[in-house]
């Protein structure tokens, strides 16, 4: 019988990282694998995982000069789609490559201007990675290097924050407290 390993991770910042992971045999089915791990191992287990799937999904939130922003991505053999949203306003994007395309009337009034948000409309534009200027959202893309970046850090202290569910699995979720 299949088991399903799930596990969560936050890196600093506050983004949650729901993993879920078949395997042949053997494993665990739920959060209650990770009962009395640390948190540390609890991140290093996950990103083992993770650097061997073709796609995963990232739900949280994390935070920027412009406030907290959540995001909702999928991201499958190295494309990524899905919703960044910061206070009210939210931007549906794509990520192919090192095209950025993005759609979103009210996201481009907030950080373009109305006049932009006017000629742009509900249109998709696309921009190079580098010209979008969304940080390092592109390495989402890339599950080896999400994994290895879990690893490496630089981490501040790590504590379990919690519990959730992805796609009716339960996971763990640490946090980050970003005190490097």
């Amino acid at each position: 019988v299949a088991a399903i390993i799930v596990a969560g991770l936050a890196l600093a910042g506050g983004v949650a990282f729901g993993l879920s992971k078949a395997f042949g045999s053997g494993g665990s089915s739920s959060s209650s694998s990770n009962a009395g791990r640390t948190p540390s191992l609890i991140v290093t287990d996950a990103a083992a995982a993770l650097s061997t799937v073709r796609s995963f999904r990232v739900i949280g939130t994390t935070t920027s000069s412009d406030g907290t922003i959540a995001l909702d991505l999928q991201v499958d053999s190295g494309k990524l789609k899905g919703t960044v949203t910061t206070g009210a306003t939210t931007a549906q994007i794509v990520i192919i490559g090192d095209t950025v395309f993005l759609q979103g009337h009210d996201f481009f009034a907030k950080f373009a201007g109305q006049a932009a948000a006017n000629t742009i409309g509900d249109r998709w534009v696309s921009l190079s990675a580098a010209r979008a200027n969304l940080g390092d959202i592109t390495r989402l893309t890339h599950p080896d290097q999400v994994a290895r970046c879990s690893i490496q850090g630089p981490h501040g202290t790590l504590a379990i924050s919690g519990t959730s569910s992805i796609d009716g699995h339960t996971t763990v979720q640490v946090q980050d407290a970003g005190d490097m």
